[in-house]
């Protein structure tokens, strides 16, 4: 994805009525072709490793022994799959290879420890993604705005933006529906004026606050994005999957000459729960990737810093701190998709978005001026999820509002300067603004206002007598 950082993708949903149903069943043939395409390619993909001594050939091997031989399993059936649609599924069979490759060499070198297979076939009866090329779309359609492939019946859909900015497109089976996805080059605004004076906002993503942003400015409340609607949706899918999966019995599959009984897996009506749940999560992330980039652009903000640990996931049976109902909701929450979403939006409004790691940025305060790095004595202790008490006062913050600041001051150790400017000049942090899925809020909520400075430093009176003193 590295040479489509630019680049925006938009989804159009096809489903099966009477006015679509010739260009339904056309996209159905298309996806069944497809399947034949991909099984058998990596048929042959197989049978060069076992002959070659498990030498992998590279996708320009494979395509040139294609259109030597001019298989009629994959070149035969131009009507629907064309021969420029029939090597776009080659072309992806070959990455699934190379992909395979890179991980037997990591495990030889002792970097990988997982079992490796190999790229597996897919079932004759399911549909595989087929991807359309520039060179395959129409142009005398596209030129009037609308989209329509090679052999296609009708026009799919309207373009969202010129042919010219377009780079390719992808038919994508869904259960029920086709889900046709239309990825086009987006103009980014310049970075360069921003790099003089920046700004940063420290973004920490968790379960119950799905993330906390925090910004380096003085009399700013931090942001809370509600994710307790995304547990709540989380569990109630759960619940539904698991109790059909119960009701699934055993089949016999035919083997050549033997029948097997194995159990059923899946269902079509699992399926189209896992599809609901995919949506609701796509839609709840788009929604506070949203909030989360018009509050850093109101305030000014140049750079995003996102806590990120390297496969914290992977690693969740062995905490011994979460329980297992908290380890299942973190593991179900796509963050790599909030974050990959926060970046394209902020790359928009011309911020740049960095991820740091978030080693000791719990333990340490920073209102008192901690730097997010191990020490010896803590000044300050957890009194619950929630809440962290600087000790021997009565000042406390929220937990995930002080992880955001640290997460900033991995990368910039001079932000958030709380301990030598003072807690009432940064009493925003203090007053957090949680905003729950569709709320809607004006950004001037989020300042601090003079009755709500008063009301901190009557709370907060004894610690700031003792630092003065």
């Amino acid at each position: 994805m590295s040479e489509l950082n630019n680049c925006l993708t938009a989804t159009y949903e096809l489903h099966l009525t009477s006015d679509t149903k010739e260009i339904f069943n056309f996209l159905e043939k298309c996806c069944k072709s497809a399947t034949k395409t991909w099984n058998r390619t990596n048929y042959l993909f197989k049978k060069y490793v076992n002959e070659n001594n498990g030498k992998i050939p590279s996708y320009l091997t494979i395509r040139k022994l294609l259109t030597d031989s001019f298989d009629e399993a994959i070149y035969g059936n131009q009507e629907v799959l064309t021969i420029s649609l029939a090597k776009e599924i080659v072309r992806m069979v070959g990455k699934c290879w190379q992909s395979h490759k890179g991980l037997l060499s990591l495990k030889s070198k002792g970097q990988y420890s997982k079992p490796i297979r190999q790229p597996h076939f897919k079932s004759h009866n399911a549909l595989t993604t087929v991807y359309i090329t520039q060179q395959s779309i129409v142009k005398s359609s596209a030129k009037k705005g609308y989209f329509r492939f090679s052999n296609c019946p009708d026009v799919i859909c309207r373009l969202p933006v010129s042919y010219e900015r377009m780079k390719y497109a992808r038919i994508v089976p869904k259960p029920g529906y086709f889900r046709i996805e239309i990825v086009y080059a987006n103009p980014v605004k310049s970075m360069e004026s921003s790099k003089r004076n920046p700004v940063y906002a420290g973004v920490d993503l968790g379960v119950t606050n799905l993330a906390v942003v925090t910004i380096d400015k003085k009399n700013v409340r931090p942001l809370i994005i509600d994710g307790k609607s995304v547990k709540s949706w989380n569990i109630f899918y759960n619940r539904v999957i698991s109790d059909k999966k119960s009701k699934l019995t055993k089949a016999w599959f035919d083997r050549g000459d033997v029948e097997v009984l194995k159990p059923i897996r899946t269902s079509k009506s699992i399926e189209v729960e896992w599809d609901n749940r995919d949506k609701f999560m796509n839609s709840y992330m788009h929604w506070a990737s949203k909030q989360i980039v018009g509050y850093c652009k109101f305030f000014g903000v140049t750079d995003i810093v996102i806590g990120h640990n390297k496969e914290w996931k992977q690693n969740l049976k062995k905490s011994k701190r979460l329980n297992r109902r908290t380890r299942r909701h973190f593991a179900s929450i796509p963050f790599n998709i909030l974050i990959s979403q926060i970046t394209y939006k902020a790359a928009q409004a011309g911020i740049r978005v960095h991820v740091a790691e978030e080693s000791y940025t719990s333990k340490t305060c920073v209102l008192l001026g901690e730097l997010p790095e191990k020490r010896e004595n803590y000044g300050a202790v957890r009194v619950n999820r929630g809440l962290l008490k600087v000790k021997n006062s009565d000042l406390s913050i929220n937990a995930d509002v002080n992880g955001a600041c640290q997460i900033v001051r991995k990368c910039n150790p001079n932000s958030f300067n709380v301990k030598d400017e003072g807690v009432m000049v940064w009493a925003g942090l203090l007053m957090p603004k949680r905003v729950r899925y569709k709320e809607r809020c004006a950004p001037s909520v989020f300042l601090v206002g003079s009755s709500e400075l008063d009301r901190v430093k009557a709370e907060n009176r004894s610690y700031v007598q003792n630092v003065t003193n």
